[in-house]
């Protein structure tokens, strides 16, 4: 009895949907139309938390104590030295100081967390006769001649820099910074892209046969995916024609792989559309989904 009822039901149903066909084509064209237009409002909105398990009690103890204890959204510029002996000469040490200033000023970069040897919050302590004794790493007074270059090598391995900040064969040096959630000023959550177009123009104006620059870091990563999209979408427009001409081939009609292939693509331009009016952005590492959204599409749809 229960099944004849639901079938009853289900029978009545598709007969009032049908009846008024045109009028749910209309609408659901208009809502489409609309849907379109806010698709072309869509922005690229990565962040750090999306990459890890937020609900993980681990991570539940970072975030309550991320805004005191920074670290894992973090920024490495190594400059590495190919020259003749070791980095410290004024040709490195000159570059490295550059590096550490451009790095400091670039949007989203927590200023107090920059740290290289030419920052001040590295420093060296030691125990004398006469008690504790400390300075800076780099001196303020440092001017590139031999003998300034000589107290910086001495207070490096002092301060314990040798394997941290320091590599230990000396040929390569690290700027090391951590990224804010959002700008301080503005209140906007920070751009990856940005910063990632910051350190690519850092690494493209000190790149010299005597230097070479690296940058590690979830900005970096973000700025090398964006690149890559164009080539995604190229991907997709080859998929795209690849599946039509499938389906022109198993159906025979060309009628009936367009309809296959419109009705695949609603659920994307749908999805996307919904984005802006829902405040929200595509993930760069989530942009394969409205593809495989459409494939499957397609699947159904045959």
């Amino acid at each position: 009895m229960s099944n004849s009822l639901s079938e009853r039901c289900v029978h009545a149903c598709a007969a009032r949907l049908f009846r008024g066909r045109r009028v749910w084509l209309g609408v659901f064209l208009l809502v489409t139309l609309a849907l379109g237009y806010s698709a072309t409002q869509v922005r690229l909105d990565p962040g750090f938390n999306k990459q890890i398990p937020v609900r993980h009690d681990y991570m539940v103890n970072f975030l309550d104590f991320s805004r005191v204890f920074t670290g894992a959204n973090r920024l490495l510029v190594n400059v590495r030295w190919k020259g003749e002996g070791d980095l410290y000469n004024p040709e490195f040490l000159k570059v490295l100081q550059q590096v550490t200033d451009d790095v400091f000023f670039i949007e989203g970069i927590s200023r107090p967390s920059v740290t290289s040897l030419f920052t001040p919050n590295v420093r060296y302590v030691e125990v004398t006769e006469d008690g504790f004794v400390g300075d800076l790493v780099v001196p303020p007074q440092y001017a590139g001649t031999p003998q300034d270059l000589q107290k910086v090598r001495s207070n490096a391995a002092r301060a314990g820099q040798v394997g941290r900040l320091l590599a230990n064969d000396q040929r390569s040096a690290l700027v090391r910074a951590d990224l804010q959630d959002s700008d301080p000023r503005s209140g906007q959550p920070v751009s990856y892209v940005e910063v990632a177009k910051r350190l690519e123009q850092i690494r493209e104006r000190y790149n010299s046969p005597n230097i070479e620059i690296n940058v590690v870091g979830f900005a970096k990563l973000v700025g090398d995916v964006v690149e890559g999209l164009d080539t995604v979408l190229l991907f997709f427009v080859v998929a795209f024609v690849i599946t039509a001409l499938l389906l022109w081939a198993y159906t025979r009609s060309l009628v009936m792989s367009c309809v296959a292939l419109l009705v695949a693509l609603l659920p994307v331009v749908w999805l996307l559309g919904l984005l802006p009016l829902l405040g929200l952005g595509i993930d760069p590492m989530s942009v394969l989904v409205p593809f495989l959204i459409f494939s499957i599409g397609v699947s159904h749809a045959v």
